[in-house]
């Protein structure tokens, strides 16, 4: 019965001890997989931020420079509140333009026809709605009732290719290669090229930051020049971008 005893004794030693040992290495092999997913964890997280990294350094390498000398002279764009030039672009007809806020007048150098017998010389631009009015200021084309009516005619025919100050404002590196008077104002010539690879001179007005002239030429030596003649700075009020006070109908 002793003997029985004991064997039983041992028995359930044993069992306990196997019981525990297969216990323990299943912890260990759980720790094993913890540690290896937090390395895996870790190491995909280190390769994200290393390309990440080596991605915003190539772009800062490639973007261009704006120098110290090209952020002086387009520091002048800051004093303009408004301004007027004249521009003709691929049709033999000018027109004057007088810019304020978002809106536009723009002085046609010859009167449009809406139909038999009615015409307008100026249209009224407002950059917001993305709408243009016709209406006639001239007596002599005009008739009272004539001049109290406005009508809608097509924004982008008078809306114009360039705005100057915008045009200015999108400059972002250049080289300045040279000097010149236009209508004995004094420029400075930035060159850079553009998007599409061509090469681009803009003469800018030394004191107020707006380009004067503008000549691109492409990879074939193909040359475009565009002229802001007449220009003035500040001195466009609101009522000169407003509707005159005989406007009575806005059709």
């Amino acid at each position: 019965m002793k003997k029985l005893f004991t064997v039983i004794l041992l028995a359930l030693v044993l069992g306990m001890m196997l019981v525990a040992g297969c216990k323990k290495a299943d912890d260990t092999g759980s720790d094993d997989e913890v540690v290896a997913d937090s390395q895996d964890t870790q190491d995909d997280s280190d390769d994200d931020v290393v390309t990440t990294t080596e991605e915003d350094e190539d772009k800062q390498e490639e973007a261009p420079q704006m120098s110290e000398e090209l952020q002086e002279l387009l520091s002048g764009l800051d004093k303009v509140k408004s301004y007027h030039y004249a521009y003709q672009s691929g049709t033999p007809e000018a027109k004057k333009y007088y810019v304020k806020g978002d809106k536009i007048l723009v002085e046609l150098m010859e009167k449009k026809r809406w139909k038999s017998g009615e015409f307008y010389n100026k249209v009224l631009l407002d950059l917001d709605d993305k709408t243009a009015h016709g209406f006639c200021t001239d007596r002599d084309i005009c008739n009272d009732e004539q001049r109290s009516i406005a009508k809608k005619v097509s924004f982008s025919e008078y809306m114009p290719d360039i705005l100057p100050k915008e045009y200015a404002e999108s400059i972002t590196h250049g080289d300045i290669v040279g000097t010149e008077n236009i209508e004995n104002r004094p420029a400075t010539i930035v060159e850079f090229e553009d998007d599409s690879g061509n090469t681009v001179d803009v003469s800018i007005n030394n004191y107020y930051g707006m380009p004067m002239r503008i000549v691109t030429e492409t990879p074939t030596g193909t040359k475009k020049e565009i002229m802001f003649t007449e220009m003035g700075w500040n001195s466009v009020d609101d009522s000169d971008v407003e509707f005159p006070k005989e406007i009575m109908t806005i059709e």
